[in-house]
C-alpha cells in the first residue's frame, strides 16, 4: 500500500480508524488519503498490532496481523523474533521444538524407570498354560518383527479376526504376566491420565516374559502340536471363537450410542444361532444381505433409534436363517475371510487338511481323532 498523503503516522491511524469505525467505502478513503494499493488487502498491509504478551523465550512484545472488517479476528499472536506463536499446540519455533523434545525425554524416562521397576522377578511358565493359550501365543510370535521376545502392539490389530478378541487375549496375557510392558515403549502410547500406568492397549510394545525360552521362534518351533491337536474341546473352542468374532463385526456398524448391554446379548445370541446352522462363508454372507436391507430401508430415515435399526437388522438375520427370506448366493457379494494370524495358524497347524475353514461348520468331528 502506497504511504499516505504527508506520510504521517497520524494518517496511517486515521485511515485506521475510518477502515474499522467507519461504513465509508474502501475506495473512497484510497482517494481520501492518496493512497494506492489492491482495495482487498488494505488491512494486510496495516502496521502489526504491538501486544502487551511477550515471548517466553526472548522477551519480544508479540505482535498480531490487523483482521479485515468483513472477518473475525483470526490471526494468532506471533513473537517478531524467532516466530513463537503461543496460541499453537504445535508451535514450530525453536524454542517450542527443544521444549518438547524435553518434555518427551523426561517421559521416556519415566516410563523406562516405572516399567523397569514393575518387570516381574519371576517368569511365567508355558507348560502351564491351557491349550487355547499355546495356540494365542504361537499366533502371536508369528508377529513379531524382529528376534527376541518383544512384539509390537500395533501388530497385535491383526492377531485375531475382532478387536475384541484380540484385546480379550492380551489382556489375559497380562494379567498372568506373560505379556508385561516393554520399558521402552514409544511415549505416544501413553495416557496423560494416571500416566505412565494407562497406556493405549496397542500402542505400547511388548515383552514374552515366559522361562526357558530366549527367542520367540523356539516358542514357536518347539510347540507341542501333537498334544493341542489332542485337546479337541480346547480347539474347537478357538475355531468358534474365530468364527464368531469374524461374524460379529458385521453386526458392529449397526451399534450406536443407544445400545444397552441387553440388545447387544441379543445381537451376539442371534449371531451364535447362525454360526451354529450355516458356515462362516455363509454367515457372512446372511449378515451382509441383512446390513444391505438395513441400509436400503433407512437411509433415507434418520428418526429410527440406534434400538430399532438393530432391531431390524436382527430380524433381518433371522428371516434368512429360517428361509421367510431366500438368499441367492451368487448375488451377494462375499466379504472373505478376515485378515487374522490367528485363523492362519489355526488352519495349518490344528484344522485337518481336507477341511475347508470358510465352507465347514465348525464341529468335534471335523477335529479328527
Amino acid at each position: 500500500m502506497g504511504e499516505p498523503r504527508g506520510g504521517a503516522c497520524g494518517a496511517v491511524v486515521s485511515l485506521m480508524d475510518d477502515y474499522y469505525n467507519t461504513y465509508k467505502k474502501v475506495g473512497d478513503m484510497f482517494k481520501e488519503y492518496g493512497v494506492t494499493g489492491d482495495i482487498r488487502r488494505i488491512a494486510s498491509e496495516f502496521p502489526l498490532r504491538c501486544l502487551d504478551e511477550k515471548c517466553p523465550y526472548d522477551g519480544s512484545r508479540l505482535v498480531k496481523r490487523m483482521p479485515a472488517r468483513s472477518m473475525s479476528d483470526r490471526f494468532l499472536p506471533k513473537c517478531p523474533v524467532c516466530g513463537h506463536q503461543p496460541d499453537l499446540d504445535d508451535c514450530p519455533c525453536r524454542g517450542c521444538q527443544e521444549k518438547r523434545g524435553q518434555d518427551r525425554a523426561d517421559k521416556q524416562a519415566v516410563i523406562r524407570t516405572y516399567y523397569t521397576n514393575v518387570m516381574p522377578r519371576v517368569k511365567a511358565r508355558y507348560q502351564w498354560l491351557p491349550t487355547a493359550e499355546k495356540v494365542y501365543l504361537a499366533a502371536m510370535v508369528c508377529l513379531m518383527r524382529w528376534k527376541g521376545l518383544t512384539v509390537v502392539g500395533d501388530a497385535l490389530r491383526v492377531l485375531t479376526p475382532s478387536e475384541i478378541f484380540t484385546r480379550q487375549i492380551v489382556n489375559t496375557f497380562i494379567d498372568k504376566r506373560v505379556l508385561v510392558v516393554d520399558p521402552n515403549s514409544p511415549v505416544d502410547a501413553f495416557k496423560d491420565e494416571d500416566f505412565p500406568k494407562k497406556y493405549n492397549l496397542f500402542g505400547v510394545n511388548y515383552r514374552l516374559n515366559l522361562e526357558g525360552f530366549e527367542n520367540h521362534e523356539d516358542l514357536f518351533d518347539d510347540a507341542d502340536w501333537l498334544a493341542i491337536r489332542s485337546d479337541r474341546e480346547a480347539c474347537l473352542e478357538i475355531w468358534q471363537k474365530l468364527v464368531f468374532y469374524d461374524c460379529f463385526e458385521k453386526v458392529f456398524p449397526f451399534i450406536g450410542a443407544g445400545i444397552d448391554q441387553t440388545d447387544l446379548d441379543q445381537a451376539k445370541e442371534v449371531v451364535g444361532e447362525l454360526i451354529n446352522q450355516y458356515p462362516v462363508e455363509q454367515a457372512k454372507t446372511i449378515l451382509n444381505a441383512a446390513g444391505i436391507e438395513v441400509v436400503m430401508t433407512f437411509w433415507k430415515n434418520d428418526d429410527k433409534s440406534d434400538k430399532e435399526i438393530l432391531e431390524f437388522f436382527l430380524n433381518e438375520i433371522k428371516k434368512r436363517m429360517t428361509g421367510e427370506v431366500k438368499m441367492e448366493w451368487s448375488r451377494i457379494a462375499l466379504s472373505g475371510p478376515a485378515e487374522s494370524t490367528l485363523s492362519d495358524v489355526f488352519r495349518d497347524e490344528i484344522l485337518p487338511f481336507d477341511v475347508d475353514f470358510e465352507e465347514a461348520i465348525p464341529s468335534l468331528e471335523l477335529l479328527g481323532n
